[in-house]
């Protein structure tokens, strides 16, 4: 059998949901059936898990951004469409900005097109560039007449992007054996950022976007500070408003307070030493690190603009973006907030990386033409 070969873009620098996802699709395939390469903007810097990928034999098709050339931009997009058999083309997607590489692979190459979205509403787009939203909805409009298979993490996710129209529900699987809390390395995180086992660590996994509402979380923050002096927020991932919050911290003089970790390979780790995880979104589709902080028996607080299939141990409480810091904070403080030890008898097996990730592999065999 020859192997089904598939472009996946959503790949970036910014090691996210998406990203995460694309990662551990490629990592559950049979590389005996599947030949996967990665389409991504060329920033000059190296994508997430790029040196891992590349020691593998992954194909990297790296295109000019948009911003920095748009007509090298639609012809890098021509020649890596035009010069390669694909089966598949399978855009992860926030929104349909970037509407020409679309449009383009149905122009430009025979492969089957699938839309996956990963984004949970429409106030995605109010975080972000009015620009953005204005060219979603003008990328709503170009791909209309174009033929592609609809698929979403999940319900809201897809409802967000597709409406009424018909779509598959792919979820986003995690690792549960790796994530289940692990108190040697809780103990080990701990020591290393010496915080003492009479702190409350409080986390969030999360690229420093806006959608990810980091400001906003560290006005909680502030307000459990107010209750709770005896609390730590440990931060991992990079972005954009990375500067900024770290601005709001040194302003707000809680530096001591607010650990900054920046990429990290041990995340699993991390989660055993946190006591709560907090994610005030103001969008979410089906969350890969509400799922992880879940199998790791963490009490989760996010907002309710988060897809509520995301509760997937009934143990995420999920609070209005319209409630101040201070209600959310004592929220926070006045709940059980102690870790579910028995939470991985709650998770369903659809949640198992493995077998979510069959679910995909299956229908790339049984559609391709």
């Amino acid at each position: 059998m020859n192997k089904i070969k598939i472009l996946l873009t959503g790949m970036s620098d910014n090691l996210g949901g998406i990203e995460t996802y694309i990662y551990n699709l490629y990592k559950n395939a049979d590389k005996e059936k599947f030949e996967f390469s990665f389409l991504v903007f060329d920033y000059g810097k190296k994508v997430c898990y790029e040196k891992e990928l590349e020691k593998k034999g992954v194909k990297f098709y790296k295109i000019t951004p948009r911003t920095k050339n748009y007509f090298k931009f639609l012809k890098d997009l021509k020649e890596v469409y035009k010069n390669n058999k694909f089966d598949y083309i399978h855009f992860n997607l926030m929104d349909f900005s970037c509407f020409e590489r679309i449009t383009y692979a149905n122009k430009y190459s025979k492969a089957k097109i699938i839309i996956h979205s990963h984004c949970g509403s429409s106030n995605y787009l109010k975080g972000n560039h009015l620009r953005t939203a204005i060219l979603n909805k003008l990328g709503k409009y170009k791909i209309k007449k174009i033929p592609y298979i609809r698929a979403a993490c999940g319900k809201q996710a897809g409802e967000y992007m597709f409406g009424l129209e018909e779509y598959l529900i792919f979820n986003n699987g995690i690792d549960l054996e790796k994530f289940k809390y692990n108190l040697s390395n809780r103990q080990a995180i701990r020591n290393t950022l010496n915080i003492n086992e009479n702190i409350t660590a409080y986390g969030l996994v999360a690229a420093f976007l806006p959608i990810k509402n980091h400001t906003f979380l560290i006005d909680i923050f502030y307000e459990i500070l107010k209750k709770n002096p005896n609390s730590k927020l440990l931060l991992i991932g990079e972005g954009e408003i990375k500067k900024q919050i770290k601005r709001k911290v040194k302003e707000l003089n809680i530096e001591e307070k607010v650990f900054f970790l920046g990429k990290r390979t041990d995340v699993d780790k991390i989660y055993s030493a946190l006591d709560i995880y907090l994610m005030p979104s103001i969008s979410e589709g089906l969350s890969i690190s509400l799922l992880e902080a879940q199998v790791n028996g963490l009490k989760c607080y996010t907002s309710s603009e988060v897809d509520k299939n995301s509760n997937i141990t009934g143990n995420v409480e999920f609070i209005s973006l319209k409630n101040t810091a201070k209600e959310w904070a004592n929220i926070i403080i006045n709940s059980n907030n102690k870790r579910d030890k028995d939470v991985l008898k709650k998770v369903s097996e659809e949640y198992n990386a493995k077998k979510s990730y069959e679910k995909l592999f299956n229908y790339y065999i049984e559609n391709k033409k």
